[in-house]
């Protein structure tokens, strides 16, 4: 018995090597990648220049004459802001006015799925025009886009800081300046954090009452998470740590709060109550559970397969994130697309066979294909691995 229980711990620690080196190795290989030639941007953003001298600060002076210092088409600046998944950086190119000649994208971090509809409302072409001293304020002088608000405030963000700072350091002009409260907190922070500490409460503990409690914070998540917010967890979020896209705290404390919900707790118990009693889409399929009456499992072997699946892909996920530099670049959840109704073709198909299945077996999605899921099980691997 001792022999068999130190062969598990063996392999256990070996496993837990192999994963570390793997995300080590990830991690490094990503540094190396070769970043975009910007040259092109550049053209795109200040048509009709022939060479482009830059200064210290980033800033490009477009030239119109190849010998000549005085004919000076404009300045581009090359900017980014956070979006849901990471930087969104734009080339905005302003004439000798202040005004946007054009504005072009040079890297996105965010789903495809989502930036699509940034990008067919016909952003960030639509800045051309407006003045360095526009706010551009999402629902104010920059118009909405339905499903894809995190990211186009990302991309108006990063044009407006482009503006400014060529307004201010090569133009000599003092663009209106965007105020913004010191630390962003407010109800979603306070239901968020309500709803974690009473999931919490109720966590492990077979008596009605937190039965009940858990249930309410489920029904609140759905909601509340779900739909209003449209803001679960995702593997997204995860790779965006692991990459080293950490937005500022004080403009993201939900994001913050909601992953320490569920790593925090993990690494330090090996367990988390978020994905029984709190994840949304978890409380879509206990919903589901009732309606269809049944609680079973997959047999023992087709269940190890999808574990395995399941885990696999979302090493996969990450390490690709990692590579590239890039948390979205591989995503298949299925959660966003049931909140907000934006995802693939095959997402959709995914995530109906999901929620049929979900009549039928007990969380199919979170017990056999969710990346959330395996990331826990791999940080309790690591845990156990080099704790023991």
């Amino acid at each position: 018995m001792a022999a068999a229980k130190d062969a598990i711990k063996n392999r256990e620690r070996l496993l837990a090597s192999v994963i570390l080196v793997s995300l080590i190795c990830g991690w490094v290989a990503g540094l190396f990648k070769r970043h975009s030639d910007i040259a092109g941007f550049l053209r795109q953003a200040l048509p009709g220049t022939v060479r482009f001298d830059s200064s210290e600060d980033n800033i490009y002076t477009g030239l119109t004459h190849a010998q000549s210092e005085n004919k000076k088409a404009g300045f581009v600046a090359i900017r980014s802001a956070y979006g849901y998944a990471g930087p969104v950086t734009v080339a905005v190119g302003l004439d000798a006015n202040g005004k946007i000649v054009n504005a072009v994208i040079v890297r996105h971090t965010e789903s495809r799925a989502f930036f699509k509809r940034v990008t067919e409302n016909g952003f960030p072409g639509r800045f051309k025009g407006k003045d360095c001293s526009d706010q551009f304020e999402i629902g104010g002088d920059v118009d909405s886009v339905t499903g894809a608000t995190v990211s186009l405030v990302a991309l108006a963000e990063a044009v407006r800081v482009a503006c400014s700072d060529i307004a201010i350091d090569q133009l000599g002009l003092l663009p209106t300046v965007k105020n913004k409260p010191a630390i962003q907190f407010g109800l979603p922070e306070i239901l968020l954090i309500l709803l974690i500490v009473t999931g919490f409460a109720a966590y492990g503990k077979k008596l009605p009452a937190n039965t009940y409690m858990k249930w309410v914070v489920l029904a609140a998540s759905l909601v509340f998470i779900g739909f209003v917010l449209k803001r679960p967890i995702s593997l997204i979020n995860i790779n965006s740590l692991l990459v080293g896209y950490w937005p500022r705290w004080q403009d993201n404390v939900y994001w913050y709060l909601l992953l320490a919900a569920i790593l925090l707790p993990v690494i330090l118990r090996g367990k988390t109550a978020y994905c029984s009693n709190i994840c949304p889409f978890g409380a879509t399929q206990e919903i589901l559970i009732k309606l269809g009456g049944s609680r079973r499992q997959l047999p023992e072997k087709c269940s190890q397969f999808f574990k395995v699946l399941q885990r696999s892909l979302a090493w996969i996920a990450v390490m690709c994130a990692l590579v590239f530099r890039n948390p979205a670049i591989i995503t298949y959840e299925v959660s966003a697309t049931f909140f907000t109704i934006i995802g693939q073709n095959w997402q959709f198909v995914l995530l109906a066979l999901v929620l049929i299945l979900s009549l039928f077996i007990a969380r199919p999605w979170c017990n056999y294909l969710c990346p959330v899921r395996a990331v826990s099980d791999y940080i309790r691997l690591l845990r156990r691995g080099f704790t023991r």
